[in-house]
């Protein structure tokens, strides 16, 4: 059982769940594939979010360091 067996019923966030997961698995036993596998899930549920607000727009570069630091996400 993981912190994230609540949202695998939620099919809405079908793509960043399951990474979460594998990060959350790979730390007892590597955690730098913990760290590596936090941020592919940290990047998968940045952009769902920016897929399902439609008050976020996609910035022109969409990595990671530019969708956390436009205004509208921030302001959330």
């Amino acid at each position: 059982m993981t912190n994230f067996d609540y949202l695998k019923t939620e099919k809405d966030f079908d793509s960043f769940i399951d990474l979460a997961i594998i990060a959350e698995n790979s730390y007892s036993f590597d955690v730098s594939t913990c760290i590596i596998n936090c941020r592919r899930a940290l990047e998968a549920a940045i952009k769902w979010m920016y897929s399902v607000d439609r008050d976020l727009i996609v910035p022109y570069q969409d990595n990671l360091h530019s969708l956390m630091n436009t205004d509208a996400f921030r302001d959330i």
